[in-house]
């Protein structure tokens, strides 16, 4: 990812500064007509603000099973959720600066009842997809930056609770955040 930032800035510098009178023109016709394709903006806004970077497996994305989208390290998309019984959206949620639990609605009693989640109750903002069809989806455990930090299913939260407990092995995130600056 830094690799990618150094790249792009050293490019973008490297194309500003030309000193080739033909190469500064040729520039000067080039860049603007290609950037009023929407086709290049939404690359360009894509490279620019980073969010195309997936994490790989580690200890910021735990791999788990399961079918579909997005997987452990991609960034997830910015669904509608149902949080205190208010309609909102997920990265409204994630300003609160906590992990997001996304439980699908219909098996949200028994995952919030799972004996691997409650010692994290706390440290986490817990919802259910606004429109999450029948209800049977994976239980999907977003970072706060928008990063899937790891998925399971109902009745199968090893993914997120190991996540859970390797994260927050010293206790709870607010101990630990005043215990450090005391």
């Amino acid at each position: 990812m830094a690799e990618d930032v150094l790249k792009l800035t050293h490019g973008l510098v490297h194309y500003g500064s030309m000193s080739h009178p033909v190469k500064r023109r040729v520039r000067d016709i080039i860049v603007p007509a290609l950037g009023r394709s929407p086709v290049i903006q939404r690359r360009g806004a894509l490279r620019i603000s980073q969010v195309y970077v997936c994490y790989p497996p580690g200890p910021l994305a735990r791999r788990g099973r399961g079918r579909g989208g997005p997987r452990a390290g991609q960034r997830m998309p910015d669904i509608g959720v149902r949080a205190s019984g208010v309609d909102t959206t997920l990265y409204r949620v994630l300003r609160g600066g906590l992990h997001v639990l996304v439980v699908p609605a219909a098996h949200a009693a028994g995952t919030l009842g799972d004996a691997g989640l409650q010692p994290y109750r706390r440290d986490l903002d817990i919802v259910t997809p606004a429109h999450d069809g029948n209800g049977t989806g994976p239980v999907v455990l977003v970072r706060p930056d928008g990063h899937v930090a790891a998925r399971g299913r109902p009745g199968r939260l090893e993914a997120v609770t190991g996540y859970l407990d390797d994260l927050l092995a010293a206790g709870p995130r607010t101990s630990a955040i005043s215990g450090a600056t005391g």
